[in-house]
């Protein structure tokens, strides 16, 4: 196993010990692989064995809490330290944890904190990391599809006016086929939240339908900038600035654990809507 950090340009390695660099110790790798800590509390029956039922939406967890014990183990004092300076370039910086192990790739955002007090100076310096992750969810692979408008917004295929050749489907860089409705899934264990990208012309906004509802945004998409629809948060911006009130339904879209959701794009006018979503775990 090996853990890769990265935030900007900078990249970190912390290795499985077969190689000198920053290595995990046999105090190991903590908070990742269990659930973060729930954030429900039981309520016991005044008269009656056991306590009250807890509801689904009451079955929440906290931020999640990444522990690791490492070694900076250089071939000499100096490289020692400095393996441990490159780690310090990460205070001040929002850090993405990636976890590589036999199941695969997964990974977290968060903010990183590390105790080193030396009791001497070697080459191999022992330290302790804490990484803690607002959002406790790990997430693995990529799924994206693209929608674009039908003729009039009523959804369907664009032929050429003249010759009457199939414009569509499109393929966008060897992804999913652009066409006015696409699936897309989720192989995690947790429920999944796509964001939904717009970008494009759309002077009477956009509606997403999908079989838990209408996601319809009725103001003008152009050049102010693409509209980002935010599945987990329950948001809509436009280059960071908060649009949420101009939508007119908020039926917004998850994805089930093993499972997938079809959505259809009804709107006038020419652009592309991005569906991004990745495998969830928890």
């Amino acid at each position: 196993m090996r853990v890769i950090l990265t935030s900007g340009e900078l990249s970190y390695t912390v290795g499985d010990g077969s190689s000198t660099g920053c290595n995990l110790t046999d105090g190991g790798f903590q908070g990742w692989y269990g659930t973060p800590s729930p954030k429900w509390s039981l309520t016991e029956r005044q008269s009656g064995d056991g306590a009250h039922a807890i509801s689904k939406e009451e079955v929440l967890y906290s931020a999640r809490t990444v522990t690791m014990d490492v070694r900076f183990e250089g071939s000499t004092p100096e490289e020692a330290l400095e393996l441990r300076d490159g780690l310090a370039a990460f205070a001040h910086r929002h850090v993405r944890v990636e976890v590589e192990d036999p199941h695969g790739m997964t990974w977290a955002e968060g903010v990183l904190s590390f105790d080193c007090d030396l009791q001497r100076i070697s080459r191999r310096i022992p330290a302790t990391v804490t990484i803690v992750c607002a959002d406790p969810r790990r997430y693995g692979a990529k799924g994206t599809a693209y929608l674009m408008p039908g003729v009039s917004g009523e959804g369907g295929l664009l032929y050429d006016d003249t010759d009457g050749y199939l414009l569509l489907p499109i393929e966008f860089y060897g992804e999913t086929e652009a066409q006015n409705s696409g699936t897309i899934s989720n192989n995690g264990t947790s429920t999944a939240y796509p964001t939904i990208t717009v970008q494009g012309d759309f002077p009477g906004g956009i509606t997403i339908t999908h079989s838990g509802g209408q996601l319809a945004y009725e103001a003008p998409i152009g050049s102010g900038g693409a509209l980002v629809l935010d599945c987990l948060a329950h948001t809509a911006s436009i280059r960071g600035v908060d649009v949420t009130r101009a939508l007119t339904k908020r039926d917004f879209p998850s994805i089930e654990p093993g499972g997938s959701v079809t959505l259809s794009l009804f709107a006038e006018g020419s652009g592309t809507v991005e569906i991004a979503s990745y495998d969830t775990y928890i």
